[in-house]
């Protein structure tokens, strides 16, 4: 073997260790996190994007008397999923509230949050979101709300290419989650 193709075999073989480093380091932050049981809550969000299959967690856990409020981020458009329109106009049975997040990131929802617990005097919510999105989101909330947090996931089946660029994306927000803080 040539010196410059031992030179691209060694740096192949670096680049493919950390990349395999990277995929299980991950593994339990996006594809296995910590999820809680779903148990009596104060409220129930549902952090943005608002899907379908999002709001019928939530949906589900008022039917099973787990709570009686739903908070949904929705962005400054509305969502596209016909029954959070619907509730977010009161048009529902349920005890919606729509909120847009300013700004309408994690940290946004977070602090809002946080401001309406303290506001309604909710000691312990719920938050749905992606699997992915689970540690993070902990993670942040949990630099705002002081109560106890149950987090449930939307595990939702999704294409390989989503994996891969949400384990890029999240990585990226967890080290800029960790150097901020929540401004309420």
């Amino acid at each position: 073997m040539t010196k410059r193709g031992m030179q691209v075999l060694i740096t192949s073989s670096v680049v493919f260790g950390i990349l395999i480093i990277v995929v299980v380091a991950g593994l339990p932050l996006y594809v296995f996190p910590r999820v809680d049981e779903r148990q009596y809550t104060d409220a129930i969000f549902v952090l943005g994007p608002s899907l379908q299959s999002r709001v019928s967690i939530a949906r589900s856990m008022v039917d099973a008397g787990l709570s009686d409020s739903i908070v949904i981020s929705v962005p400054a458009g509305g969502s596209s999923d016909e029954w959070t329109r619907q509730a977010c106009d009161g048009e529902t049975s349920y005890l919606v509230r729509c909120f847009t997040p300013s700004p309408f990131t994690t940290e946004g929802e977070a602090r809002y949050i946080s401001e309406l617990s303290a506001e309604r005097g909710w000691n312990k919510i719920t938050v749905i979101t992606a699997t992915y999105h689970v540690s993070r989101a902990r993670f942040v909330i949990e630099q705002c709300y002081s109560g106890q947090l149950e987090m449930v996931n939307d595990a939702a089946s999704l294409p390989l290419t989503v994996w891969v660029a949400q384990y890029i994306y999240q990585t990226g927000a967890f080290f800029k989650a960790i150097g901020s803080s929540c401004s309420t």
